[in-house]
């Protein structure tokens, strides 16, 4: 009989802090995006590879880190990285500042380097975890392509954020950028809407 409490309290104790753990972690929810702005690529001269000049348009993501109702933590170690149908394999991007992580404090935001497009030759480009130019700009596509697929950024202490993205250059050439919830969370709301109405 010993045991079997003895195994009831584990279980117990472990269940409940499974439930701390999940009521104090961060919440992070990616928002919005920026309106663009222009960059210009950094000239280099006398290297391998001669390139620089460039006029680009920018556009950033904003992320915050949401008031919870019981407990409040920062969002530490927050990585961003842009999965793409046509990548290979996920890309980091990087936080404004040229940074690979970032701490988010609560209710507070901060900004991802999605993507820009080239003025002249309108290609899309994305940062790497050291920024746009570092070592040089990262092609994703160009002006014509429909990019698609997910922004997502993780944090050491709490479950990560996603959602969808669709990348599109329009007639005036500046990107059209429309951030949806992920399919599961959408069927996810559909099904407790409709078993709201149901009990109605």
């Amino acid at each position: 009989m010993e045991w079997l409490l003895a195994i009831t309290g584990i279980v117990v104790g472990f269940g409940l802090k499974l439930l701390f753990d999940s009521l104090k972690a961060p919440k992070l929810a990616i928002q919005s995006v920026s309106a663009p702005f222009q960059m210009i690529e950094p000239l280099r001269v006398g290297t391998p590879r001669p390139s620089g000049g460039y006029n680009y348009l920018a556009y950033r993501v904003r992320v915050r880190n949401k008031r919870r109702r019981f407990f409040n933590v920062a969002a530490e170690s927050c990585i961003a990285w842009l999965d793409l149908d046509s990548g290979q394999e996920p890309y980091q991007l990087s936080w404004v500042g040229e940074l690979d992580s970032v701490t988010i404090n609560v209710e507070d935001q901060r900004e991802i380097d999605l993507c820009a497009i080239n003025e002249v030759d309108r290609g899309i480009i994305s940062p790497t975890e050291r920024g746009y130019f570092h070592p040089f700009p990262r092609v994703i596509g160009y002006a014509g392509q429909t990019l698609n697929r997910k922004v997502r950024v993780t944090c050491r202490n709490g479950k990560r954020a996603v959602t969808n993205v669709s990348i599109q250059a329009n007639s005036s050439m500046k990107l059209e950028i429309v951030l949806s919830a992920p399919e599961e969370l959408r069927s996810k709301f559909s099904s407790m809407l409709r078993r709201w109405i149901i009990d109605k």
